[in-house]
């Protein structure tokens, strides 16, 4: 909680130099402040000194929120960086660190910055800034007009020319107790993977928009636009004649355009018009009714919007963006599911998923998906996550058995980065392994899985560019994995203590949790991504995990020595 004596201890200080007296509350702000302030200062307008009056809102946390600051004078206006309906300015950006041992230094500084920012607005000096930021400042309401709209994504870049673009409309739920209308922009030439994605969603509606290239807005607010200041804004004679007929032959219209220099682009929603009027015999036109007569002055309504594209997303990954990879996935069940959460990170990666089981209840406890997928193909489940995080991310989901599609899968699988397999089942591990040996496989081979209880996880890589000898991994009459940490005649005594089985007569699964997947897989994904990047020689990997339970159940291991977390290389 704040402190009123150090509140009351700052003004102290501070008054010594600066005109302050307390004040009960800010005037039309109804937002409670703990105390609050009002300065009487100065500023430098052309030279000249100009006095200036600032309102100072200390919140309850103060001294580790910093107090808002308002300035209520708009004969100035319009400045950057304050709030033209809150009168609030930005002084300072989200995130700042400060001293709070010598807050009353911190707030000097405070007042510095807001009389430096108004002086600079004044003056005019920082007008730049509403360009760099003009996003903050379309969004903004001026002159009484309706809020303007703020749920339109255009995909990919914008068009080199002005064009018509598919306007699709559906709800997005997001909670349980709200949803979102989205408005999503597509390039009408455009037919992939993330238009697609959005033609599946339910609901959906589609409409056409206009973006115009030549609309051209101030540099400066305020941004409301009347039809007669938006005709006046297109820069192009063809960019106008398609303005009106588009506008004519629909006789309504949603157009964009770009905001200035900046990836976000603005629009305005012109309502059906009546074709119709009092006095005029003859049909009037969408154009004329907008622009000849009363509503020539009255605001539209506005829009604002963002880009939504890879190219895009890697902005905040500077340096560190990875190049593409195309991973097959066999198996999306506890293992192979977690898998895909890890392997998303790689940016524009694609992704073949192969799987013939379909979730249940009992599956939700550790795989990636949950109830809402229950009685859904697992591939189809695990494609659909997936697209939701990245919709323009290519995904091909089977439900199927890759022992009887594997002649149709394989080119699939050689155009992979490295294939995943994740099924659990050793005679498919075997049966991938020969086709290695037998060079029809031809990239690498991660294969996954975590013996019962967690106790060991083990990561078997295959690389068909390092085989100079044959592959054995499963020895012995149970053709038990010969790098287990479970002695073979555990998995012979006490089989039933390991795996347990499904209602139906052929499932069965073996015991560990959520936290168990995610402790192996986040160990053992540097390994991955190394590979993946570095194709090295076949070799084996295991990590300890659980050995408390191998002890308390009395277990034998191979190896009594290991530590948990514990990674050792193998030979293969």
């Amino acid at each position: 909680m704040h402190s009123i004596r150090e509140i009351e201890n700052c003004f102290a200080e501070i008054s010594k130099a600066e005109n302050l007296e307390w004040v009960d509350s800010i005037p039309s702000v109804p937002k409670h402040y703990a105390k609050c302030w009002k300065l009487i200062t100065e500023i430098l307008r052309d030279n000249h000194v100009e006095e200036i009056e600032l309102m100072i809102g200390f919140q309850d946390n103060f001294p580790y929120i910093l107090p808002d600051i308002y300035f209520f004078d708009d004969k100035y206006d319009y400045i950057p960086h304050i709030d033209h309906k809150t009168r609030k300015l930005c002084y300072v950006e989200d995130g700042v660190t400060y001293d709070v041992t010598h807050i009353v230094d911190v707030l000097r500084d405070c007042i510095k910055k807001a009389k430096r920012l108004i002086e600079n607005g004044v003056n005019k000096t920082n007008y730049q800034d509403f360009v760099s930021e003009i996003n903050s400042y379309w969004f903004e309401q001026y002159d009484k007009e309706q809020i303007p709209l703020f749920n339109i994504v255009l995909y990919g870049s914008f068009p080199n020319e002005s064009c018509l673009l598919d306007l699709y409309s559906y709800t997005e739920k997001m909670t349980l107790a709200t949803s979102m209308a989205r408005n999503v922009l597509i390039n009408q030439e455009q037919d992939d993977d993330f238009s697609n994605y959005i033609k599946q969603k339910h609901d959906v509606s589609k409409n056409s928009a206009l973006y115009l290239k030549s609309v051209v807005i101030n540099h400066h607010p305020p941004y409301s636009l009347s039809f007669k200041q938006l005709v006046g804004n297109v820069q192009d004679d063809n960019d106008l004649r398609l303005l009106r007929s588009q506008l004519n032959k629909n006789r309504s219209l949603i157009l964009f355009f770009k905001l200035l220099d900046s990836d976000r682009f603005g629009g305005v929603i012109i309502q059906k018009q009546p074709s119709k009027r009092k006095g005029f015999r003859n049909r009037i036109t969408a154009f004329d009714e907008l622009f000849k007569f009363e509503k020539q002055n009255l605001p539209l309504q506005r829009t604002i919007g963002e880009l939504y594209s890879a190219e895009i997303k890697k902005k905040r990954e500077g340096n560190m963006a990875t190049n593409t990879q195309r991973f097959t996935i066999i198996g999306v069940g506890s293992i192979g599911s977690n898998l895909c959460y890890y392997l998303m990170g790689y940016s524009g990666s694609s992704f073949i998923l192969v799987d013939n089981d379909v979730m249940r209840t009992e599956n939700t406890g550790r795989h990636l998906l949950g109830f809402r997928f229950i009685g859904q193909a697992k591939s189809i489940a695990v494609q659909e996550y997936i697209k939701d995080k990245s919709p323009e991310t290519t995904v091909l989901a089977y439900r199927e058995n890759i022992l009887n599609s594997f002649e149709e899968r394989l080119p699939q699988i050689n155009q992979s980065t490295a294939l995943f397999l994740c099924a659990g089942d050793s005679m498919v591990e075997e049966f991938i392994i020969e086709n290695v040996m037998a060079g029809r496989i031809s990239v690498p081979i991660f294969i996954m899985w975590l013996e019962p209880f967690s106790i060991a996880g083990h990561l078997v890589y295959v690389n068909p560019e390092k085989k100079d000898k044959p592959i054995c991994l499963n020895v012995g009459k149970l053709r038990l994995y010969k790098h287990n940490l479970i002695q073979p005649d555990m998995y012979e005594k006490r089989s039933d203590e390991f795996v347990k089985r499904d209602a139906g007569c052929n499932g069965s699964f073996a015991l560990y949790n959520q936290n168990n997947v995610t402790l192996f897989l986040s160990s053992i994904f540097p390994i991955v991504d190394q590979l993946i990047e570095n194709p090295g020689e076949s070799k084996c990997y295991r990590w300890v995990g659980n050995i408390n339970i191998a002890n308390k159940m009395g277990l034998s291991l191979t190896d009594p020595s290991v530590k948990k977390g514990e990674i050792t290389e193998l030979s293969i």
